[in-house]
Protein backbone atom coordinates (compact mmCIF):
# COMPACT_ATOMS: atom_id res chain seq x y z
CA UNK A 1 0.00 0.00 0.00
CA UNK A 2 3.08 2.34 1.11
CA UNK A 3 4.56 1.75 -2.40
CA UNK A 4 1.17 2.52 -4.01
CA UNK A 5 0.99 6.07 -2.71
CA UNK A 6 4.59 6.97 -2.81
CA UNK A 7 3.87 5.67 -6.77
CA UNK A 8 0.86 8.06 -7.10
CA UNK A 9 2.31 10.82 -5.45
CA UNK A 10 5.49 10.64 -7.76
CA UNK A 11 3.35 10.35 -10.73
CA UNK A 12 1.73 13.96 -9.56
CA UNK A 13 4.65 15.42 -9.10
CA UNK A 14 5.54 14.32 -13.00
CA UNK A 15 2.19 16.05 -13.87
CA UNK A 16 2.54 18.93 -12.06
CA UNK A 17 6.31 19.59 -13.38
CA UNK A 18 4.68 19.42 -17.38
CA UNK A 19 2.15 21.51 -16.21
CA UNK A 20 3.88 23.91 -14.66
CA UNK A 21 6.21 24.01 -18.15
CA UNK A 22 3.19 24.50 -20.41
CA UNK A 23 2.56 27.48 -18.11
CA UNK A 24 5.69 29.05 -18.97
CA UNK A 25 5.97 31.86 -20.76
CA UNK A 26 6.85 32.54 -24.83
CA UNK A 27 10.09 34.54 -25.71
CA UNK A 28 8.67 37.62 -27.30
CA UNK A 29 8.54 37.92 -30.89
CA UNK A 30 11.01 41.32 -30.16
CA UNK A 31 13.91 38.65 -28.75
CA UNK A 32 13.80 36.65 -32.67
CA UNK A 33 13.61 39.76 -34.45
CA UNK A 34 16.21 42.47 -32.68
CA UNK A 35 19.25 39.67 -32.82
CA UNK A 36 20.19 40.22 -36.36
CA UNK A 37 23.91 38.29 -36.40
CA UNK A 38 23.83 35.12 -33.94
CA UNK A 39 27.08 33.62 -34.02
CA UNK A 40 26.61 29.64 -33.08
CA UNK A 41 29.77 28.28 -30.80
CA UNK A 42 28.79 24.20 -31.41
CA UNK A 43 32.66 23.06 -31.66
CA UNK A 44 35.10 22.93 -28.04
CA UNK A 45 37.41 25.36 -30.33
CA UNK A 46 34.45 28.07 -30.89
CA UNK A 47 33.05 27.76 -27.38
CA UNK A 48 36.57 27.66 -25.58
CA UNK A 49 37.60 31.07 -27.86
CA UNK A 50 33.61 32.69 -27.42
CA UNK A 51 33.48 36.36 -26.90
CA UNK A 52 36.87 36.58 -25.73
CA UNK A 53 39.26 39.60 -26.64
CA UNK A 54 36.45 41.65 -28.58
CA UNK A 55 36.03 45.14 -27.97
CA UNK A 56 32.76 45.16 -28.66
CA UNK A 57 29.64 43.33 -29.89
CA UNK A 58 27.70 45.17 -32.09
CA UNK A 59 23.64 45.78 -30.27
CA UNK A 60 21.98 43.49 -32.60
CA UNK A 61 24.52 40.72 -32.04
CA UNK A 62 24.56 37.39 -29.85
CA UNK A 63 26.26 34.11 -29.60
CA UNK A 64 24.58 31.05 -28.75
CA UNK A 65 26.66 27.88 -27.14
CA UNK A 66 25.07 24.71 -28.19
CA UNK A 67 26.76 21.92 -26.29
CA UNK A 68 27.22 18.01 -27.15
CA UNK A 69 25.36 16.93 -23.75
CA UNK A 70 23.09 18.74 -21.36
CA UNK A 71 24.72 19.06 -18.36
CA UNK A 72 26.19 22.05 -15.61
CA UNK A 73 27.90 24.69 -17.26
CA UNK A 74 30.12 26.96 -16.33
CA UNK A 75 31.92 30.38 -17.91
CA UNK A 76 34.78 32.75 -16.98
CA UNK A 77 34.99 36.45 -18.00
CA UNK A 78 38.81 35.98 -17.73
CA UNK A 79 39.88 37.02 -21.27
CA UNK A 80 36.60 38.95 -22.07
CA UNK A 81 36.99 42.60 -22.38
CA UNK A 82 32.89 43.38 -22.41
CA UNK A 83 30.49 42.86 -20.14
CA UNK A 84 27.90 40.49 -21.00
CA UNK A 85 24.55 38.76 -20.11
CA UNK A 86 24.55 35.17 -20.32
CA UNK A 87 21.34 33.35 -20.10
CA UNK A 88 21.70 29.38 -19.74
CA UNK A 89 18.80 26.86 -20.72
CA UNK A 90 17.97 23.83 -21.25
CA UNK A 91 17.27 21.36 -24.27
CA UNK A 92 13.56 22.23 -24.56
CA UNK A 93 14.87 25.75 -24.58
CA UNK A 94 13.48 27.15 -21.09
CA UNK A 95 15.51 29.52 -19.56
CA UNK A 96 16.91 27.91 -16.10
CA UNK A 97 19.93 30.79 -14.61
CA UNK A 98 20.40 34.22 -15.71
CA UNK A 99 23.13 36.52 -15.32
CA UNK A 100 23.03 40.49 -15.70
CA UNK A 101 26.01 42.87 -16.16
CA UNK A 102 28.99 40.23 -16.33
CA UNK A 103 31.92 41.97 -14.66
CA UNK A 104 35.09 41.48 -17.64
CA UNK A 105 38.23 40.06 -17.24
CA UNK A 106 37.69 38.57 -14.08
CA UNK A 107 38.90 34.74 -13.23
CA UNK A 108 36.44 34.60 -10.30
CA UNK A 109 33.77 34.85 -10.17
CA UNK A 110 32.37 32.11 -12.49
CA UNK A 111 28.51 32.10 -13.91
CA UNK A 112 27.41 28.23 -13.48
CA UNK A 113 24.21 26.91 -14.24
CA UNK A 114 21.59 26.45 -11.67
CA UNK A 115 20.29 23.48 -14.20
CA UNK A 116 21.65 21.27 -16.35
CA UNK A 117 21.50 23.64 -19.75
CA UNK A 118 22.32 22.45 -23.18
CA UNK A 119 22.13 26.05 -25.15
CA UNK A 120 24.06 29.76 -23.70
CA UNK A 121 23.07 32.91 -24.60
CA UNK A 122 25.73 35.38 -24.40
CA UNK A 123 24.45 39.25 -25.46
CA UNK A 124 25.82 43.11 -24.49
CA UNK A 125 24.76 43.76 -20.83
CA UNK A 126 21.53 45.38 -20.02
CA UNK A 127 19.91 43.00 -22.88
CA UNK A 128 18.00 40.12 -21.35
CA UNK A 129 16.75 42.53 -18.69
CA UNK A 130 15.67 44.79 -21.50
CA UNK A 131 13.75 42.28 -23.70
CA UNK A 132 13.10 40.18 -20.60
CA UNK A 133 14.38 37.23 -20.92
CA UNK A 134 14.13 35.51 -17.38
CA UNK A 135 13.72 32.35 -15.69
CA UNK A 136 10.97 29.76 -17.02
CA UNK A 137 10.95 31.61 -20.33
CA UNK A 138 10.78 29.29 -23.17
CA UNK A 139 13.00 30.70 -26.32
CA UNK A 140 12.68 28.67 -29.52
CA UNK A 141 16.28 27.42 -30.83
CA UNK A 142 15.49 26.98 -34.40
CA UNK A 143 13.59 30.11 -34.50
CA UNK A 144 16.48 31.90 -32.71
CA UNK A 145 18.88 30.02 -35.12
CA UNK A 146 17.20 31.55 -38.12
Amino acid sequence: MAGLIIVLFGGLILIWQVEQKKLATEAPDSFYTSIKKLEIADSLGKREIGLMNRTELCTQCAMLFVFETEGSQSFWMKDTLIPLDIVFMDSQGYINTVYESTTPKQQFPTYNSKKPSLYVLETNAGYAKNIGLTEGIKVDIEKLRR
